[in-house]
């Protein structure tokens, strides 16, 4: 490739604001074809907007876009694929009933001869060559891993003949044999000549495959460096201004049950014969955590406990209260509060008001009596909101136009404001920034000293160790071990979740 070659992406004094808030200030990049180039910064720090930018799917307010050493104008998605850009997002655009085929071939159809599956298979497999993506072609998408899914994702970008490719927190899901995975695919992809734009809060990951690093910092950007400059020291302070919160302290000595799992076994799960029967206990003040990669029927035991999924067998007691059969509403009512993986869709209604979206937790004040009291929620909303501090305009504001990372603070403030007896956990800091991740930890442990027993349910090694005395795995559906978190190691935990023994 040619030195005088103009960059795949050049971006100008980029401005964008959303009403009062300035997403991002005067940023200018330059991104070349056969390097990878990493976005850091914290949640709220301008690195997805500037990815939707580049795909169409936001207008700038001001400054430049070129691609290829060609100005656009009003890029939209249609466009910036047609100019050879894909965007692979945390939630895949892919149907899973579908095949992996078949899902390479939707939107790929321009003539007859295209119906002939082979013949698109041949096409694509010639296409796809020297990416070593290797596809399972004839399996439906629903089934095959995370991991798996992305790769299929990334298979449907290059055979649109992409050249730039946009990565927004493409590990965030995987188990650790999966990150090293996606990363040297992401090697691979740069070694074919791929511009590759990597947005990711782990640094570790950056340091270990970028080319070039840029830290954004409330939408500006507050540092630069080529591969051969990289320095820590500086690339931490960068992304978050100041020092970080202290690290918590250690937890007291746990105590009496909390949450008692007997042999309990989900309906549904027994019915597809893909879960086993499941027994633990979880103390007060503990943090007992549950480690697996998504899809190994951890979704089924957090559904039976909140109450979602009946009970085909055993019992499940909160205290002193079976709650085998309780509602949700009661198991609620019992102390039961519940932190979900993905906030955006199990946690809170992005449209509609904060203060409407405390009532989603119906043990807040003004949501416990028969009828509604509006002027409670709304104190009880802004009560929320400054005790966490979120960053919100007001307690009439959506969820929308919250940064993720205090979206999850409101989420937190809302189950944690009714002081549970058991919290469930779910990926709780899944795609937060060193500092928010930070703040859910210490709001946990917080709990734990109040009393609260806390259930964690993670595929992060390192938020594991750091919070658990206890971890467990379960894997394809059966709890595996239950230790004590110093009787692991980072490869013996990481070779459980896999499937592949203690």
């Amino acid at each position: 490739m040619s030195e005088a070659a103009p960059p795949a992406v050049r971006l100008c004094s980029i401005h964008k604001r959303f009403g009062a808030v300035a997403a991002l200030n005067c940023v200018s990049l330059n991104i070349h074809r056969g390097r990878i180039h990493a976005l850091l910064g914290e949640n709220g720090a301008g690195k997805s907007t500037l990815l939707s930018l580049l795909f169409g799917l936001q207008q700038a307010d001001g400054g430049s876009i070129e691609l290829f050493g060609e100005r656009v104008q009003r890029l939209r998605p249609a466009d910036a694929m047609r100019r050879g850009v894909a965007y692979v997002q945390q939630h895949f655009s892919l149907i899973p009933a579908f095949t992996v085929l078949e899902n390479l071939m939707l939107g790929q159809e321009p003539g007859v001869w295209r119906l002939s599956k082979q013949g698109f298979r041949d096409e694509m497999q010639d296409a796809l060559q020297g990416f070593d993506l290797d596809l399972p072609w004839e399996e439906r998408v629903g089934r095959l891993s995370v991991g798996a899914q992305q790769r299929v994702e990334i298979a449907k970008a290059l055979s649109r003949r992409a050249r730039i490719l946009l990565f927004d927190e493409p590990t965030a899901s995987l188990a650790p044999g999966e990150i090293e995975r996606c990363l040297r695919t992401l090697q691979t992809l740069r070694n074919q000549g791929v511009a590759v734009i990597f947005v990711t809060h782990h640094l570790n990951e950056a340091l270990q495959i970028a080319d070039e690093i840029t830290v954004l910092r409330n939408g500006k950007t507050t540092l630069y460096q080529m591969s051969h400059e990289f320095d820590e020291t500086k690339i931490a302070p960068a992304m978050v201004g100041d020092d970080l919160p202290h690290e918590t302290d250690q937890l007291p000595e746990s105590h009496a049950p909390v949450l008692r799992v007997k042999r309990a076994l989900p309906k549904r799960a027994q019915e597809n014969h893909g879960v086993f029967p499941l027994s633990f206990d979880v103390h007060a003040g503990e943090i007992l955590g549950i480690a697996g990669v998504s899809g190994n029927g951890q979704e089924h035991w957090i559904d039976l406990i909140l109450g979602k999924e009946e009970t085909a067998s055993g019992e499940l007691w909160l205290e002193q209260n079976e709650i085998t059969h309780s509602s949700i509403l009661k198991r609620r009512q019992f102390g039961l509060a519940y932190i979900p993986q993905d906030r955006n869709k199990d946690g809170l209604l992005n449209q509609r008001p904060l203060w409407e979206n405390l009532l989603l937790n119906p043990c807040v004040k003004g949501a416990d009596a028969s009828w509604l009291s509006a002027t409670a929620l709304r104190q009880q909303t802004r009560d929320c909101i400054n005790a966490f501090s979120v960053r919100a305009s007001s307690d009439q504001a959506p969820p929308a136009t919250l940064s993720g990372g205090h979206q999850q603070r409101f989420v937190l403030a809302r189950e944690l404001s009714t002081n549970p007896k058991v919290i469930i956990a779910h990926a709780p800091a899944r795609g937060l920034d060193i500092r928010a991740a930070r703040f859910v930890h210490e709001q946990l442990i917080n709990a734990c000293r109040e009393g609260a027993g806390v259930l964690l349910f993670s595929s992060e090694l390192p938020e594991l160790f750091l919070l658990c005395k206890r971890i467990g795995v379960i894997s394809q559906g059966r709890l595996v071990s239950i230790k004590q978190a110093s009787e692991w190691s980072a490869a013996s935990l990481g070779r459980a979740m896999s499937g592949g023994g203690e």
